[in-house]
């Protein structure tokens, strides 16, 4: 990993406890190329739309878009109601990439095991 990308930091900081909203990796300073937030729940989905930076997940992705850094969450809830639409179009126009874990069958896959294949080359492309 190359420290560029702020990973030796990261991980020689050792586990930041998810209340430690201080930690290194929510601060501007820490140089990042962005960040996923994957699984993204629809609790985390709405506190980071709406600025909660109530814990380090949120503190963090509320600075990767403060930075204009790429901020991709993958939403892992089924149905979506209106609020998390909503939620989604405000990280949307915030900058956010909106990358649902649901795998696409248009192509009329044989296994399971493409589907998953054609999602996360669309994850890695995002």
């Amino acid at each position: 990993m190359s420290d560029d990308l702020g990973c030796e930091r990261f991980f020689a900081a050792g586990d930041p406890s998810n209340k430690d909203v201080g930690a290194t990796i929510a601060s501007g300073s820490f140089l990042h190329d962005g960040m996923v937030v994957l699984p993204c729940s629809s609790t985390s989905l709405g506190a980071i739309a709406t600025g909660s930076g109530s814990n380090l997940l949120t503190r963090a992705a509320m600075v990767t878009l403060k930075e204009r850094r790429p901020l991709i969450v993958c939403h892992r809830e089924t149905p979506l109601s209106l609020i998390d639409i909503e939620n989604m179009r405000t990280l949307t126009l915030a900058g956010a990439i909106i990358c649902p874990t649901n795998p696409g069958f248009y192509l009329n896959p044989r296994a399971s095991r493409r589907s998953w294949t054609s999602w996360w080359a669309r994850y890695w492309t995002c």
